[in-house]
């Protein structure tokens, strides 16, 4: 999964990879931007994509979502 920093927009695979095997994208496949980030770590409840400069929590080994969690009061 990538982030584009311009748009906002996520997606599976941007557009056009640089590179020869494929594994890096110059741009995003919906506006064009250069300005893309990948996700290095997916919730561990539902598997969103985390991209980095995102609020995450922690507990133990594991990241999770701000949807994932609810806060009660016991």
């Amino acid at each position: 999964m990538y982030k584009c920093n311009n748009c906002g927009k996520t997606g599976d695979t941007p557009d056009r990879p640089y590179d020869t095997d494929g594994s890096r994208y110059a741009e995003c496949a919906y506006c064009g931007s250069e300005n893309i980030i990948g996700s290095r770590y997916v919730c561990g409840v539902c598997g969103k994509p985390l991209f980095d400069g995102e609020s995450a929590y922690e507990a133990g080994e594991l990241l999770f979502c701000g949807d994932c969690l609810t806060e009660v009061l016991v």
